[in-house]
């Protein structure tokens, strides 16, 4: 059900844009971003040829009112980086997501160079690991009352191209890269008008700094007002040549941080 809803509203928001002589005024934040993801996705399959895609659900069990979880995230991913056994990975992109079963958790889909069944195996291992043993690296005591857990997920569930973990997309398959800009892309961007969880964005909403939290005349808190959070959907830097790696040396904030 959920997925057929889905569907609807990207074929009705599709069959919106295609009719408007002008898209300027149309979801602009929302149109804007899904430009971007898919400018970013179109410059790797541009300069790699031929991608690995893998999607990958990381799960943050236990005390969820304690850490500060996005935070988690980013610490994540700037470790990653610099692991040499995922030096293959070369983008990346995801959304936060919501269930009862599970909790808070995010989601992401990421994009490796060209690898064999076994490379790409030991890449998705290595993260899942790297993720699982997360709160006793470095000696990051606190989350050791957190439980890091992560598996396997389908890259996209209403295609049937996309409906399985792994795959490869070269930059010739054209109905491939049309199904992922549809399911993923769209649903990255989209998701935050049109599928948001309201325990999602109350989760948002308390990560925000206080004096950023606005109220109605009542003196309760305006959840929907989002602009001061973090974003719900992230993606991460392309990662740089052997050239560009020599400036790492002494990385800049903006060399180990993702776009999220």
């Amino acid at each position: 059900e959920v997925i057929i809803f889905l569907n609807k509203k990207v074929a009705a928001y599709k069959e919106k844009v295609a009719n408007l002589k002008s898209k300027k005024n149309l979801e602009s934040k929302f149109h804007k971003k899904r430009k971007e993801f898919q400018l970013y996705f179109n410059e790797l399959l541009a300069k790699h040829k031929k991608l690995c895609v893998f999607s990958i659900n990381f799960y943050l069990n236990g005390a969820s009112g304690k850490f500060n979880f996005p935070e988690i995230r980013k610490e994540f991913f700037n470790t990653y980086r610099f692991n040499t056994n995922l030096k293959s990975i070369v983008g990346y992109m995801g959304t936060w997501e919501f269930d009862h079963k599970n909790d808070f958790y995010f989601r992401v889909v990421f994009f490796a160079e060209h690898k064999t069944s076994e490379e790409q195996k030991n890449i998705v291992d290595t993260i899942i690991y790297t993720w699982e043993s997360f709160g006793f690296m470095k000696g990051i005591s606190p989350y050791s009352e957190l439980k890091f857990t992560a598996m396997l997920s389908n890259i996209g569930e209403s295609r049937a191209s996309l409906k399985k973990p792994t795959c490869i997309i070269s930059k010739n398959s054209h109905k491939l890269i049309s199904d992922f800009s549809d399911t993923v892309i769209n649903y990255t961007t989209l998701a935050e008008k049109y599928f948001f969880p309201a325990e999602l964005q109350i989760f948002i909403f308390e990560h925000m700094q206080e004096n950023k939290k606005k109220k109605n005349e009542k003196g309760m808190y305006v959840i929907e007002n989002l602009q001061y959070s973090f974003s719900r959907s992230f993606r991460g830097h392309i990662r740089k040549s052997d050239a560009e790696k020599l400036t790492l040396a002494n990385p800049s904030k903006e060399d180990i941080r993702d776009s999220g």
